[in-house]
Formats: C-alpha cells, sequence, structure tokens
C-alpha cells in the first residue's frame, strides 16, 4: 500500500506553485470518475481501460482491508461512524502528505473511492461479526 501511495516517481517542482496544484491537485468531486468511466465506456484502447479500472477499482479494494481489520484490531471504533471518521482522516492525511512530498496527487475522487472501500471492508466485517455470533451460541 505504502508503495502505491508514496512508491511512484516525484513530480519536478519547478518553482510554479500553480503549475503543482493544476497538475497534482484535484478539488473538484466525480471529475476524475467520471473520465475514468466514461474511458471505460467509450474507449477500445486496452492499455487506456485497464488504467481506468485499476485506478477505480484499486481504490476501492486497496482499501477494504482498513474497513475490515480496524474495528477487529481496535475495540473502540466497532461503530460505523467511527470508522468512517478515522478513515477519512487517514485518507486525507495520505492525499496531504501526498502533494507536500511531490509523490502522487490530491484527488477528491481517490478520497471518496477509499471511503466507498472502507465502507464495503466495515459491512464486511459486520457480516463476518453476526455470523461468527451465530457459530458461537452459549450452552443455556
Amino acid at each position: 500500500m505504502l508503495w502505491l501511495l508514496f512508491g511512484r516517481r516525484q513530480y519536478q517542482f519547478d518553482g510554479n506553485i500553480d503549475d503543482v496544484y493544476n497538475t497534482l491537485v484535484n478539488l473538484r468531486p466525480l471529475k476524475t470518475i467520471s473520465a475514468y468511466l466514461y474511458v471505460l465506456e467509450n474507449r477500445e484502447d486496452a492499455y487506456l481501460r485497464s488504467v481506468a479500472a485499476y485506478n477505480l477499482f484499486g481504490n476501492i479494494v486497496l482499501f477494504i482491508p482498513y474497513g475490515i481489520f480496524l474495528p477487529y484490531l481496535f475495540k473502540r471504533l466497532r461503530k460505523f461512524w467511527k470508522v468512517m471518521l478515522f478513515g477519512i482522516i487517514t485518507i486525507v492525511c495520505v492525499e496531504l502528505l501526498q502533494i507536500i512530498t511531490l509523490r502522487g496527487s490530491c484527488d477528491i475522487d481517490d478520497l471518496i473511492l477509499n471511503m466507498i472501500g472502507i465502507f464495503i471492508g466495515y459491512i464486511m466485517y459486520r457480516i463476518i461479526h453476526l455470523k461468527r455470533k451465530q457459530l458461537f451460541i452459549p450452552y443455556q
């Protein structure tokens, strides 16, 4: 996960902060997601389609374990809103760190997709947790 978030090629800063902002920052919700969905629906180029699928689904799948294991590892974080709040804080920190280090990009759509992943993971946690409780019915 760390390699995917920070191990990519570093952006070369030439002193123009507007260039950095225009290149590495997207604060318009659904801009990137809609562009990738357009590529998946309308382009025949296998490379572009794989990049779009990788970015859309990768950002979701990458954070599913976060939603599963966070409540398992930390008893205080078993409520839905706590997992989601902790997830938002973590992702915002990662996005800000990416822009500060000039590695990766700061994209609101990454936050949206990552939160979908955490949500799916939390739902999986709840299903697993409920099934586990049903299997271990105590003797009366």
